[in-house]
């Protein structure tokens, strides 16, 4: 019985050897005597202690005898910690890191064991010696020592399989879930991923196989989903949106989205999501839910997730019903002013019996101009065409949702610059006759004002395109977007203002209509003149490319510098290829340093007053001001501060001092200060002294 009693104990803590649940093969009672049957013998890996002293106690278990031994004791055994080669993890809500996982050969630092994903990216690691066993979502987590499972205890030498409970995070705090298991067999594993007979039914209840989205920030997706049979995503269901583009799937954080493409799915990204991590519930038992919008997620109690067609056909149609009542309450005329696109400006008239995404719809008198509310995201916008419309894409936008606020009652507007959204104060909307006709009459007269007193004469330097280079001439009496116009003297160029704001040159004069040509201001000129413009593009190869050497200017000298630099390239004596690239080099640095001058120039311009009020005594310089002034005029242009960046990319860094526009100017002077200097300096010397730019400063 004592011999018995100790191998049972042995068995249940390290033993691993053949046993039945056959009567036979159990070992006898404690009732049984011991002179009655003879102990059956032990198994080859098991050592019987001597007679004269009782077995050590396995370690961390207690056994019901004490026996005082009569010599000493063995060294107190150490039972051996079972590392199996194979484990497999059930985690429903992180099913990316589910599955199969393989012991490693080596160890880590602390001496632990590490197994890998045997088809994934997941490693199952110790935090310490005796500390939480984590699973790791790839290499890089394993190297933090982060992951969203771990034990919910310290394992304590325990391995995975022997821990009870796992927890789980959701971005903010950890939660027990039961549903998480580690397990040591294949066959286990396989059971406890499948549903129990029982369980399906309810299983197929909790997880419906329509769900209807409610999501007036985002009308394009509201309707029905449908559950995909045969697809499931990080162990939960998906669904996708009934002749649209959205589906409904859980992200790693365990989270409910919605997505308005598939690509959403693998990147974990939406515009819609549940406000709190699911934990297994299906959408629509989750209540509270966000969307996203410029760069933040806003919560909105208006958004629904429902498996009742009812309730959702119910809302849908009081949503109709609001939409009707806001859209005949609508004006039916309103006025878009917009200097950055002027091809859209003007009178709107609202279409009678038209909604598109719950609102009202207008459409430009006598233009192509649609004004509509976008899907994704609740913003008006404005498009030319309408599958524009339908694909939710446009040139204008209000730039916060409107939430059910007309057009005119929206403030902050932005347009399109190229790939770029840029925000323009000036833009506006107004419902009223009155404003909206005066403002575009102010406007109209403007650009007569500015196209009179815009140059009669401009010369392009472009020596990538010489049949475009020359003097061009001002077409009296003509406008475009608002803006003068100039022809080449041989008609073979034409430089005007584009619907997007910017300076084009085109080869021919069908392409003014089209807004085409083959050079570009590098930005939209905010009413600037050409030659008050600093960066130009050269369309090459189907793409704009910044090039230094094109510029316009008012005078003559720049063109005249460029032509000879060109003639003295073409009458050369034939050279070799060094001595080529040598002279590109030189004739490129002659056109930088005639860009420098000009940017220089450009600058003391455009820092003079319109009017010719006189200079108040507290702002004339002292003796010398204007040497400094023109030198931190040329250190800003050797910094490259009047350089504009690429189509698309970043602010207008050019003009820095220009009223308005201070760029970096704290290490110099403040920006009025350094203007009002400059100023009172250019009054002084457009009278006193020619500054050697070409001509001087005063008949420019």
């Amino acid at each position: 019985t004592f011999w018995l009693k100790v191998r049972c104990i042995s068995y249940h803590t390290a033993m691993e050897w053949p046993m039945t649940d056959t009567p036979e093969a159990l070992p006898p009672t404690e009732a049984a005597p011991p002179t009655e049957a003879a102990p059956p013998p032990p198994p080859e890996d098991f050592v019987v202690a001597p007679t004269a002293s009782p077995p050590p106690p396995a370690q961390n278990y207690q056994l019901d005898f004490v026996a005082a031994p009569t010599a000493s004791p063995p060294p107190e055994a150490v039972p051996e910690v079972s590392e199996p080669e194979r484990l497999w993890l059930v985690a429903p809500a992180r099913g990316e890191i589910q599955g199969e996982y393989v012991r490693q050969k080596g160890r880590d630092n602390h001496n632990q064991a590490l197994w890998r994903q045997a088809s994934g990216a997941g490693w199952l690691f110790s935090s310490g010696p005796d500390g939480f066993w984590c699973f790791a979502n790839n290499e890089t987590d394993l190297g933090q020592k982060l992951g969203h499972i771990q034990s919910a205890t310290p394992h304590r030498g325990l391995s995975p399989d022997m821990v009870e409970s796992w927890q789980s995070h959701d971005g903010s705090t950890w939660h027990i879930d039961p549903s998480i298991k580690v397990l040591s067999s294949r066959h286990d594993f396989q059971l406890a991923s499948l549903s129990p007979p029982d369980a399906q039914e309810a299983t197929s209840t909790a997880t419906p196989v329509c769900l209807w989205l409610l999501a007036p920030p985002y009308v394009a997706l509201q309707g029905e989903y449908r559950r995909q049979q045969t697809r499931r995503e990080r162990g939960q269901a998906v669904w996708r949106q009934v002749g649209g583009q959205g589906w409904i799937f859980s992200t790693a954080k365990g989270r409910w989205f919605v997505s308005d493409g598939e690509t959403g799915i693998a990147a974990n990204g939406g515009v819609l999501a549940s406000l709190k991590p699911h934990h297994g519930c299906p959408p629509h038992e989750l209540e509270q839910w966000q969307y996203f919008h410029e760069g933040g997620w806003n919560s909105d109690e208006l958004i629904l997730v429902t498996n009742r067609q009812v309730e959702f056909e119910r809302r849908m149609a009081e949503q109709e019903a609001e939409a009707l009542r806001r859209a005949s309450s609508s004006p039916e005329r309103l006025w878009i002013i917009c200097s950055p696109k002027p091809s859209l400006q003007g009178e709107y008239s609202r279409q009678l019996g038209r909604i598109e995404r719950n609102q009202a719809v207008w459409r430009q008198a006598g233009g192509l101009g649609i004004l509509y509310s976008n899907g994704l995201g609740g913003l008006w916008c404005v498009a030319t065409k309408e599958v524009d419309v339908s694909k939710n894409l446009g040139l204008l936008q209000c730039m916060l949702p409107h939430r059910g606020k007309g057009p005119h009652e929206m403030q902050a507007w932005q347009f399109a610059d190229g790939a770029t959204w840029r925000a323009e104060k000036t833009i506006r909307v107004t419902h009223s006759r009155e404003e909206g006709r005066q403002s575009l009459a102010d406007q109209e007269t403007e650009g007569l004002r500015r196209a009179a007193a815009a140059p009669a004469a401009l010369y392009l330097v472009a020596t990538m395109q010489t049949a475009l280079q020359g003097e061009y001439s001002k077409v009296a009496g003509r406008l475009e977007r608002g803006q003068a116009m100039w022809q080449k003297a041989d008609g073979s160029g034409w430089l005007y203002s584009t619907s997007g704001g910017r300076w084009f040159v085109a080869d021919r004069e069908d392409a003014v209509a089209l807004n085409g040509g083959v050079l570009a201001s590098a930005g939209p000129h905010e009413g600037r003149y050409p030659h008050e413009i600093i960066g130009w593009q050269l369309y090459k190869d189907g793409a704009w490319q910044n090039v230094p050497s094109i510029s316009v200017t008012a005078g003559h000298d720049s063109l005249e510098a460029a032509l000879a630099q060109q003639e003295r390239r073409v009458s050369r004596p034939q050279s070799s290829p060094a001595a080529d690239a040598a002279s590109f080099k030189l004739a490129e640095a002659e056109q930088a340093a005639l860009a420098k001058q000009r940017a220089l120039e450009l600058a003391l311009l455009q820092a003079q007053d319109v009017e010719d009020d006189p200079t108040p005594e507290s702002l004339r310089p002292a003796d010398g001001t204007i040497a400094s002034v023109l030198t931190t005029a040329a250190l800003m242009v050797e910094a490259g501060r009047f350089e504009s960046p690429a189509k698309g990319g970043g602010s207008y860094q050019g003009d820095p001092l220009s009223p308005g526009r201070p760029r970096h100017l704290a290490d110099l002077a403040t920006h009025r200060e350094l203007r009002d200097k400059v100023r009172s300096e250019v009054r002084r010397l457009m009278t006193h002294a020619n500054l050697g730019f070409g001509a001087p400063l005063g008949e420019e």
